[in-house]
């Protein structure tokens, strides 16, 4: 008998990002002076949106790749601007993918782009696709004057997630679903809308990522300091530093949120930390 094949393990084999260059100081926000090196935030500039953001991380996680290869695209935001029309139809003709590559999108929450990566894990596995292009991208706008609007910040990453040639395996994933009224947009307005911060933070955000990240480790049989970086998600960078004092991590575990120079970038916000701990990683 011939021996049986290992099970494949779906990793990411390529990686990349892109910042508008464009920064908006948040003194400025408030009227005032702006200190040179002071807090700003990244703003997409009038001549891009979230799909022009798409596109430029995807041309850079492509670079030197042979795109013909790329046989699924996994498009993650929650601002693209169709309602109706496929966002992935025209990131993949923009970046000359196949004409059969089988496109996605994906929206309606901030964590669309850690889906897509699972999404994309889960097809790589199961053999249905074999190098899947993963993309999260969002320009999100807060209410002038509100606290969204000096944390909110426009980017996007992009991976090719395979079985061939892999710089990190996707050894598993967790997720919680609750519902609660925190962070929310209806169709028709412009600004994103939260509820009291507090609230938003101590009942919904906190508890729910301590629970998904002590389950993640239970699933992997991992302790919290057998992982060298965790790239986290969160409103703003107090309640960043408040989970991750609570789930005991050392500061050199926690990966830069880039609050100050980036922003909250929505769908793409813990996976543009991904890619930076990628980028800085041995």
């Amino acid at each position: 008998m011939k021996p049986s094949k290992a099970p494949v393990c779906p990793g990411i084999a390529r990686y990349g990002a892109y910042v508008p260059p464009t920064r908006l100081a948040l003194a400025a926000m408030g009227g005032r002076e702006a200190p040179e090196g002071g807090p700003e935030k990244a703003v997409a500039w009038n001549d891009e949106d979230t799909l022009t953001l798409a596109v430029a991380a995807g041309r850079s996680c492509l670079l030197g790749f042979d795109r013909q290869r790329v046989d699924a695209l996994i498009f993650a935001s929650t601002t693209s601007p169709f309602q109706e029309k496929q966002a992935a139809a025209l990131i993949a003709r923009a970046l000359d993918l196949p004409r059969d590559v089988r496109g996605t999108d994906l929206g309606g929450t901030l964590r669309a782009g850690t889906t897509a990566l699972a999404i994309a894990a889960d097809a790589v596995k199961a053999g249905s696709s074999r190098n899947v292009l993963v993309i999260a991208s969002d320009c999100r706008m807060g209410a002038p004057g509100s606290a969204l609007e000096a944390n909110l910040g426009d980017g996007a990453a992009a991976f090719l997630v395979s079985d061939e040639d892999v710089l990190a395996e996707i050894e598993g994933h967790h997720a919680i679903s609750e519902e609660i009224v925190d962070v929310w947009r209806s169709g028709g307005d412009t600004f994103s809308h939260s509820w009291e911060d507090r609230f938003v933070v101590q009942e919904g955000y906190t508890p729910r990522i301590r629970e998904a990240v002590d389950a993640l480790l239970g699933k992997l049989q991992r302790s919290p300091d057998e992982v060298a970086r965790y790239a986290l998600y969160a409103p703003d960078k107090r309640s960043h530093a408040g989970v991750s004092r609570g789930l005991g991590l050392e500061a050199g575990q926690v990966q830069d949120p880039f609050f100050g120079r980036l922003g909250n970038t929505g769908a793409a916000f813990a996976p543009m930390q991904l890619a930076a701990a990628l980028e800085e990683a041995r």
